[in-house]
C-alpha cells in the first residue's frame, strides 16, 4: 500500500512540475522602451558627452548628432542658438582630433 502511495505521489509531482514548467508566466516582464528625450535634453547631452573622438564609431556618432542638431534648429526656432552652439562644438571636436 505504501509503495502505491509513493508511486502515485511521485507521478503526480512529476506531472505538476511539468505543468508548471510548460505553462508558467515569465518571471520578469519585458523592460519598457526608454523614454524619448526632448530636443532640449538631446542638445544638452550632445554638449556634455565625454567621447573619445579617436574611435571611428564616435566620429560617426558625432556626425549623426550634428545632423540631428541641424534638424532641431530647423524645426524649433527657439532652440536654434543652442543647436548652432552644439554643431560648432561637435565640429570643433572632430577637427581637433583630425589635426592630431
Amino acid at each position: 500500500m505504501s509503495k502505491n502511495i509513493m508511486l502515485v505521489v511521485g507521478v503526480l509531482s512529476v506531472v505538476v512540475l511539468g505543468f508548471v514548467i510548460l505553462f508558467h508566466s515569465p518571471s520578469a516582464p519585458e523592460a519598457p522602451p526608454p523614454p524619448e528625450r526632448t530636443p532640449e535634453e538631446q542638445l544638452a547631452l550632445f554638449l556634455t558627452d565625454k567621447m573619445n573622438y579617436d574611435v571611428r564609431f564616435s566620429r560617426m556618432l558625432a556626425e549623426q548628432r550634428i545632423e540631428t542638431a541641424e534638424q532641431i534648429a530647423a524645426d524649433r526656432p527657439d532652440l536654434e542658438a543652442l543647436a548652432r552652439e552644439v554643431m560648432d562644438s561637435l565640429r570643433a571636436r572632430l577637427d581637433r582630433k583630425a589635426q592630431m
